[in-house]
């Protein structure tokens, strides 16, 4: 029994921590990753004031009391991963949710 009871606090706890970032690309074209320490601009505004590419787009989310931060660093982070220099067009939206992961009871009576 506790073998069962652990795992499921565990996976709890996992799905409540959960930050990521997904980069869709909009081109074929790859290039080489930046290095981590190199600087990212991020930007709610749709140019900026040099030429650039848009070679595609990151969704980032966070679950945690600093959710901002947190989903900054994520952007900053795939941005270099994916050798970006600046991500534009930054949206933050916030979604209160309460839930619990999906599970199915099942008691005999």
């Amino acid at each position: 029994m506790r073998i069962p009871v652990l795992l499921f606090i565990t996976w709890m706890a996992a799905g409540c921590a959960r930050s990521r970032a997904v980069y869709v690309p909009h081109t074929a074209e790859h290039y080489p990753a930046k290095s981590v320490d190199s600087p990212v601009v991020l930007t709610h505004a749709d140019q900026l004031h040099s030429p650039y590419k848009e070679i595609g787009a990151i969704i980032a989310n966070a679950r945690s009391a600093n959710k901002y931060e947190v989903v900054a660093e994520l952007l900053k982070k795939k941005a270099r991963e994916v050798g970006a220099d600046a991500v534009i067009k930054v949206q933050y939206k916030q979604k209160q949710v309460f839930g619990l992961n999906p599970l199915i009871f099942s008691f005999q009576y």
